[in-house]
C-alpha cells in the first residue's frame, strides 16, 4: 500500500529519533525501566504509532512480532535492570546525547 506523505510518515526507530522525542517530553516525567508497559522504549514506540507488545533494554517488539532495536547494548540510556527507581525523561535525554556524542563518526 502506498503511503500518503501528507497524512502519514513512517519512521523507523533510531537513536536520533528517540532523542528528538525525548526533547518534547517534560524532563521530570518518570518511567519505570522494569515495567514492560511503562518503560521508556514502550512509551516511545507507542508515541511513534507502533503497536508495542513488549520491550527489552534496547528494543521494543510489535504485535506483528518485529523487533525494533533503538539503541545498542550496554548504552545505559534507558536505565538498568533491577534498579527500583523512577527514571526521568530528562536524565534519559542527557544519557542519550552523551552516548551519541561519544560514538560520533
Amino acid at each position: 500500500m502506498p503511503l500518503d506523505s501528507t497524512t502519514y510518515t513512517e519512521t523507523e526507530p533510531t537513536l536520533d529519533d528517540l532523542i528528538a522525542w525525548l526533547e518534547t517530553r517534560d524532563p521530570n516525567e518518570t518511567y519505570d525501566y522494569n515495567d514492560i508497559h511503562g518503560c521508556l522504549l514502550c512509551m516511545y514506540g507507542r508515541a511513534r504509532g507502533f503497536d508495542v507488545t513488549a520491550a527489552g533494554g534496547t528494543y521494543f517488539r510489535t504485535a506483528d512480532d518485529i523487533e525494533h532495536r533503538v539503541v545498542s547494548y550496554g548504552t545505559g540510556i534507558c536505565g538498568a535492570w533491577g534498579e527500583r527507581q523512577n527514571w526521568t525523561m530528562g536524565a534519559a535525554l542527557s544519557r542519550a546525547r552523551a552516548w551519541r556524542a561519544s560514538h560520533a563518526v
